[in-house]
């Protein structure tokens, strides 16, 4: 089946509200960050490093295991200056099979990775952090082999087919699309584009703005669609972070990293309602299952330290928020759809 989008991708940064809602939360940052300067000045005094990770956001993965008394955690996969399909479809795979055993709490099932899917809600290591009455549903992972930087798996049931969310999520939509799910996108510059097997990738850069006290970050990344995922019930689309000289730091930008696997499953239509009248309209249920280290703790990067606490105490009023107005935003597309005569009343 071929797809002509641009792999769609997860937000770096799950939303904080818009307009009023939008300066309380700010606000509150704020004062938080200032307790987060007495946090890290009593971890210093820790007898093992700690990594202070990402508040508001999505992925990482360390390139090797990770020493506890390492001053240095490298994150990302580090891939050529070349960049070729070979090798970047090599650092996705990868990232793919750590989350299988690791995120799923499943053996490796090469076949159908979107089996594992069914099995998240059923592993009892998940702590349910956030679960709205409209059904959103945000949960926290942490896993030993990195303790400090927790896999979060968002989910939410969105009226829409699994294309017209795909494209909502893809590259080129981002600069409309970014501005309701996250207030700090910047920009996204795409690099290049290449196709291996039945993936196709998209090597890009992502930046956002300063984040109150905090420097504005980038990312590199690769996104990935699973092409031979959309012959199934269940099509899956990912990303990377790749450290790689050809897309080199940014002065007065810190680096960010970024790993996310998300899972577009098409369920039973349901009834929607408009002006009096009821249609049956497609569904589909979003699943993001992500890590983020928005600190760049590496050798030659230049640090960032904003607080681990402040991620885990936001995360799912953030990422809630975030889904929401994802899907408030294509509740409006349905609703020009219903208007346009797409679909026909129940209750004519």
């Amino acid at each position: 089946m071929e797809h002509k989008d641009i792999s769609p991708c997860t937000p770096i940064m799950p939303s904080i509200e818009r307009n009023n809602v939008l300066n309380r939360r700010q606000c509150a940052l704020l004062v938080a960050f200032v307790a987060c300067t007495i946090s890290q000045f009593c971890t210093s005094l820790l007898p093992e490093h700690f990594s202070f990770l990402g508040c508001l956001g999505l992925s990482a993965e360390a390139t090797h295991e990770i020493n506890p008394n390492s001053v240095f955690i490298e994150r990302g996969k580090h891939v050529s200056f070349q960049t070729s399909p070979k090798e970047l479809h090599k650092a996705y795979v990868q990232i793919r099979d750590e989350y299988i055993t690791q995120a799923f709490d499943v053996k490796l099932n090469k076949r159908t990775f979107a089996s594992a899917i069914s099995l998240v809600p059923r592993s009892h290591k998940w702590k349910t952090i956030k679960k709205t009455t409209d059904g959103l549903e945000i949960s926290m992972l942490s896993h030993p082999s990195d303790p400090n930087c927790p896999y979060v798996r968002m989910s939410a049931s969105v009226p829409a087919t699994q294309h017209d969310l795909w494209h909502y999520l893809s590259l080129p939509k981002w600069d409309v699309t970014m501005k309701s799910m996250d207030p700090f996108y910047e920009s996204v510059s795409i690099i290049d584009e290449s196709k291996y097997g039945n993936t196709h990738m998209v090597l890009a850069r992502k930046k956002t703005k300063r984040l109150l006290a905090f420097g504005k970050r980038d990312f590199t990344f690769i996104s990935v669609s699973d092409l031979e995922s959309m012959k199934y019930n269940v099509w899956i689309s990912g990303t990377v972070s790749v450290v790689t000289q050809r897309i080199p730091r940014v002065k007065e930008y810190t680096r960010a990293f970024q790993d996310s696997i998300a899972f577009y499953e098409k369920t039973d239509p349901v009834e929607f309602s408009v002006d009096g009248r009821t249609y049956l309209v497609p569904n589909t249920k979003l699943t993001i299952v992500c890590r983020i280290d928005l600190n760049d703790n590496s050798e030659d990067g230049e640090g960032g330290n904003i607080p681990m606490w402040m991620y885990t105490k936001t995360v799912g009023s953030t990422g809630a928020i975030s889904l929401r107005n994802m899907r408030n935003d294509l509740i409006q597309n349905l609703e020009k759809k219903i208007t346009n005569g797409k679909f026909e009343a129940l209750n004519n």
